[in-house]
């Protein structure tokens, strides 16, 4: 959602429950299926196509020009002034040819003005209604989600003149406790009708959050205002013995809960942090740990959430996890590995800490790199790839020349180190799970410009080609390119090319399933014949 709609909007949910058609999306959460629907929603309400299918004027073919020939019994002044007729007589007809040309492209210059004049004006008006549309989409989508809201397990205390009772949904299990201060003249009534009352919820939309707002109930033409509550009202039996015993009574027994809850809908990010089948573990715990080498080193970069652009889902996790992998498998001492994940991801931690790892290294030693997280190609710069840290915001990373792809590669290649094998789970397109981070660019529409580095000493492979996704693995909780990436290397792949091999067979027919537009496929620069180790 654009941070430019993130103010107080309130929204009634409709009285009626829309069927949901996203069979896709039915495994998330209801917070999570309400984010998507309404993005979803909004892009249709704000989507207008410019009809252009009006055909240009096909230019004109000219008379074929004309050969005049002498005859014997032709004087040359006759000749001459048949040459001179002909000569009219083409100009003129080479003239209407034009002017009929420039009638046909002056209609066509005033059908066009038309079309554009309504597209801007049609463009005025989504913007005039963009809050309109805003409380739409959400509208529907909470309708979709949550479906028809419903009053139960109603109980009137005649005392306070209240119902207590719950609100929820015939889909999802909405539930929220509440008091509705009823007149006890209509409270049978009222009870006895709750199956044909309908709640109308208004929920506030602030700060990347839904909050329930407003609740009120009608009924016999009036309105009557709900109460949130964490009361739990449990009604009591009242028995009385009239004998000549002291009579005794029950008393009402009032249990208190928190139980109230909130809605909450990040439009920009939320979290991810769903169930998910992480294998990695699992199948990590069933190999034999590799001999530990103390030349080995590790450095790895894993940035999930941005300041100001959309999160890298999972880049945590599989950061993390990689760790985890490359020290089992590769055989590194836990004092041999840097990990940089949260709020060590800024720009200050990744230089200085970079700069720090590579004075350890030695002579002959190997260094595994590995980075999770956006890349961003710099039109300025011809396309130049630069990592992005987490806090800095697109529009200055190129003052930061440390992070361009090309100098990080440059500090590996010159540190004391034999061999550097890279992995880079990012695209350089501008693009990130089929989203682009480029304000005004259709991600993903930049190819990035190639990055020189040692062939010789370093081995690269990175999540895609030029003009691909990276794309996240949501069933696994991890970026696709990482978990097919730490499969190989548990299954034994320690030489780069049967790695390669592995991983951009799995990686490839893995992102076929999504769709055409997320198409990824792996790919191996540099040094193709490094093996894993020393």
């Amino acid at each position: 959602m654009n941070r430019s709609f993130m103010y107080v909007l309130f929204i009634v949910i409709p009285l009626f429950a829309i069927q949901n058609p996203y069979e896709k999306i039915k495994h998330l959460t209801a917070e999570e299926k309400i984010v998507i629907l309404t993005n979803h929603f909004f892009k249709q309400y704000n989507t207008i196509k410019k009809n252009l299918e009006l055909k240009k004027p096909y230019k004109p073919i000219l008379p074929i020009p004309l050969t005049i020939t002498k005859n014997e019994f032709e004087t040359t002044d006759e000749f001459n002034a048949r040459v001179k007729q002909a000569k009219v007589e083409r100009l003129k007809k080479i003239n209407d040819i034009y002017n009929s040309y420039q009638k046909k492209i002056d209609k066509y210059n005033q059908k066009i003005s038309i079309i554009n004049k309504k597209y801007n004006e049609r463009l005025k008006n989504l913007e005039k209604n963009k809050d309109k549309n805003l409380k739409k989409a959400i509208e529907k989508a909470i309708s979709i989600v949550y479906g028809k809201p419903k009053l139960v397990n109603l109980f009137y205390n005649a005392d306070e003149g209240k119902f207590y009772g719950e609100i929820t949904s015939t889909k999802n299990n909405f539930n929220q406790k509440i008091s509705i201060q009823i007149p006890k003249q209509i409270a049978r009534v009222f009870k006895n009708n709750v199956k044909s009352i309908v709640p109308n919820m208004v929920f506030e939309y602030k700060k990347n959050k839904l909050l329930l707002k407003e609740i009120s109930i009608p009924f016999q033409d009036k309105k009557y205002l709900a109460t949130t509550t964490d009361k739990i009202y449990t009604p009591s039996v009242f028995k009385v013995e009239i004998d000549t015993k002291e009579q005794k009574f029950q008393k009402p027994k009032y249990i208190t809960n928190d139980l109230t809850k909130d809605i909450q809908i990040l439009i920009n990010q939320f979290d991810y942090s769903i169930k998910t089948n992480d294998d990695i573990p699992i199948l990590l715990s069933k190999i034999k740990a590799s001999n530990v080498d103390s030349k080995n080193w590790l450095f790895v970069i894993g940035i999930e959430r941005y300041d100001d652009i959309d999160n890298v889902i999972f880049s945590t996790n599989s950061a993390k996890r990689f760790k985890e992998v490359a020290k089992k498998t590769l055989g590194i001492k836990e004092q041999h590995c840097k990990l940089l994940i949260h709020n060590k991801t800024t720009s200050a931690n990744i230089k200085y800490g970079l700069k720090q790892f590579l004075r350890n290294i030695n002579d002959g030693d190997t260094i595994y790199f590995y980075y999770s997280g956006h890349g961003i190609p710099i039109a300025q710069e011809q396309n130049t790839p630069y990592i992005l840290p987490s806090d800095l915001p697109i529009g200055f990373i190129q003052d930061n020349k440390f992070f361009k792809l090309k100098n990080i590669y440059a500090l590996l290649s010159k540190s004391k180190a034999s061999k550097v094998i890279i992995f880079i789970d990012t695209c350089f397109s501008g693009a990130t799970d089929g989203k682009s981070i480029l304000e005004g660019v259709a991600a993903p529409t930049l190819q990035p410009r190639e990055v020189e580095f040692d062939k010789n000493k370093i081995a690269i492979i990175t999540a895609g080609k030029n003009r691909e996704y990276s794309n996240m693995f949501k069933i696994k909780g991890h970026r696709l390119f990482s978990y097919f990436l730490m499969r190989s290397l548990i299954n034994g792949k320690k030489d780069i090319k049967s790695l390669y091999k592995d991983l951009f067979l799995n990686v490839k027919n893995e992102s076929y399933k999504l769709g055409d537009l997320f198409i990824q496929h792996p790919v191996l620069y540099g040094n193709k014949n490094i093996k894993f180790g020393n």
